[in-house]
């Protein structure tokens, strides 16, 4: 079994590339990709491929009469071994350039290539000015008795002559047509036999031998090798890395990359000159002429390439719709999609006013002004799912009566916490984010949940995050007033330089000595809290797993279980009216007051 994919469709990873087509096509059929927690995407590039093949050793006599390498290039039979191995994932490569500008592609060259080649008429193969060299093809049904047939011709032609004992054998200088190819990769093999065989037929004796890869890299060094499977990468920009590829002086230099042996005075020089080149056009021109000018000299059996990225990713990843077409850039440009959920609580069964998520304030359900804060906070925010949790099928009706998707969850969930948990997990989509929309909380700024929202997507290191108001003195007076009357009513936040909260408290913090001094300034110190919440979700999951604190008793403040657990809150402020902001409904009572406020606020915006 491939461990890496199995570790990539267990999540241990985010993204992986997949260079085997093997793989691509049957190993890809893990629960995630069927469900479309992974997605498959093949991504069209244009980053030079340069070539793949099976290289010559023009040094080994076998190999130094060019119509030999011709000849047995018709023994690969590309296409019928891209569709039994490679389930048609390949492109047959016909470029020493490939999948660039730089690749002479024209029948027959033409401007600039062609007074370039023209200078060295009578010095190159007369058919680099006629037709541009491409590799044979076949139907893909693995009969290629017509091929075979053309190199049987050539190889005749040649002075190859069939032995007695199968084996072709050159007529005036008994060099017999049998090499060995070397690889350090057993993978290629099963490229590898076919093509054996199909030499095998046309009077070639072949063998291939897997070497380990410190024993294959000193053979690769000291050139002792007939042919090998190589590539020759390519940049858009060629330079001075085609002397090390193709020029004269290293072909029997131990350790250059010039594995062919290729030595042409011919090359030599239009290396030079792109090595020189003035401009770009003027290297584009000169580079075609090279590949032309390599083709023509049949050093290799081109294979194959891919000229698109095949990249698999889990669904929680984004990319740009125009990628670069040299790289996916994927540690630069791709973004980890945030997945977050609204879910309102909306528990029928309250002791103190049952049935209230349904209690109409000024002629609208108090579920539908929740829901209506939560669509607008959510209208300019990507990949956010809105959801109603309650335990009554009365809640479930209406719910969907108002077009919002319900999720019936357990009667025993002990906190609106639970609750959510529940119903994010029967969502099931691996969210990262959730705000715990009180459904008794139709008042909520909408700001105050798109703000949670973007404070998380902007640092996803956020455990909580909450909303907090700076009061204004004329509103901690007010606050200080309506404590003599309920002192439990209205909490306040201490936080720090950096937004986090410190401690929160039902006494108002914190105290101030020699207020007058302060007085000056439009706000207090005083930072009121509003309950809201926005949990990434393994905090949620860790949350509702613990004991509830010593002073979350004592104050009766469940975000300081969080505190007590060493779990960060941070908070963000807002800039709303405080009357509105903390109007939750708990009673009939709060019914009325609200009303109250709506027809206040009415006033207020028309005068």
């Amino acid at each position: 079994s491939n461990v890496a994919l199995e570790a990539f469709f267990a999540g241990e990873y985010d993204v992986r590339t997949e260079n085997v087509a093997k793989l691509w096509n049957t190993a890809y059929d893990a629960a995630p990709v069927k469900d479309g927690r992974i997605i498959k995407e093949e991504i069209k590039h244009l980053r030079p491929q340069g070539v793949q093949g099976f290289l010559y050793n023009i040094r080994k006599p076998v190999f130094q009469d060019k119509a030999v390498r011709e000849a047995l290039a018709y023994a690969f039979d590309f296409e019928w071994s891209n569709k039994q191995f490679a389930y048609g994932g390949y492109k047959r490569t016909d470029s020493y350039f490939e999948n660039s500008e730089l690749a002479a592609l024209d029948a027959a060259p033409t401007g600039r290539v062609l007074e370039i080649l023209e200078t060295y008429r009578g010095k190159i193969a007369d058919e680099v000015f006629t037709a541009r060299y491409q590799a044979p093809k076949t139907d893909g049904s693995g009969k290629i008795r017509k091929n075979l047939r053309t190199a049987m011709t050539l190889l005749d032609n040649a002075g190859y002559k069939l032995g007695k004992d199968g084996i072709r054998v050159n007529e005036k200088t008994g060099q017999r047509l049998e090499f060995e190819i070397i690889d350090s990769n057993p993978m290629f093999e099963r490229w590898v036999l076919p093509f054996i065989s199909n030499l095998k037929k046309i009077g070639v004796a072949t063998n291939f031998r897997v070497l380990d890869p410190a024993q294959y890299q000193n053979r690769m060094n000291d050139f002792d090798y007939d042919m090998t499977i190589g590539s020759i990468p390519q940049s858009s920009s060629p330079g001075n890395e085609q002397r090390d590829f193709w020029a004269s002086e290293k072909a029997d230099m131990a350790g250059s990359r010039n594995y062919i042996g290729v030595k042409d005075p011919v090359i030599d020089d239009i290396i030079e000159k792109i090595i020189q080149a003035p401009d770009r056009a003027e290297l584009v021109a000169l580079t075609r002429a090279l590949d032309r000018t390599l083709l023509s000299g049949h050093y290799l059996i081109p294979q194959w390439h891919i000229d698109h990225w095949r990249i698999a990713y889990w669904s929680k990843l984004d990319h740009p719709k125009n990628l670069s077409d040299l790289t996916p850039a994927i540690g630069d440009t791709w973004n980890r999609i945030m997945k977050t959920a609204i879910i309102i609580p909306a528990r029928y069964g309250s002791t103190r006013f049952p049935g209230k998520p349904l209690t109409l304030i000024g002629g609208q359900s108090m579920l539908s002004r929740v829901v209506d804060v939560a669509r607008k906070a959510a209208a300019h925010i990507d990949d956010v799912t809105l959801a109603v949790a309650t335990e009554d099928q009365r809640i479930m009706d209406h719910a969907n009566e108002i077009g919002v998707e319900c999720i019936m969850t357990s009667d025993d969930c002990k906190t609106g916490s639970d609750r959510v948990l529940e119903a994010l997990k029967k969502l099931g989509n691996d969210f990262d984010f959730v705000v715990g929309l009180q459904g008794d909380a139709p008042f909520t700024p909408p700001e105050a949940v798109e703000k949670l929202i973007t404070a998380y997507k902007n640092n996803p290191d956020i455990e909580v995050v909450t909303p907090v108001i700076n009061l204004r003195w004329s509103e901690l007076d007010n606050l200080r007033e309506q404590k003599k009357i309920t002192p439990f009513s209205g909490t306040t936040a201490i936080i720090n330089q950096q937004g986090n909260a410190l401690w929160f408290s039902k006494n108002i913090l914190p105290a101030i000595r020699k207020e007058e001094n302060y007085r000056t300034n439009a706000f207090s110190p005083v930072h009121q809290h509003i309950g809201l919440y926005g949990y990434r979700v393994d905090i949620l999951e860790k949350f509702v797993t613990l004991d509830e604190g010593y002073y979350e008793k004592l104050e009766g403040l469940e975000q300081l279980r969080l505190l007590e657990n060493g779990i960060s809150i941070q908070t963000i402020k807002l800039n709303v009216a405080l009357g509105l902001a903390q109007a939750g409904i708990d009673s009939p009572e709060d019914v009325e007051r609200a009303e109250k406020i709506l027809t206040t606020e009415a006033q207020r915006s028309q005068s």
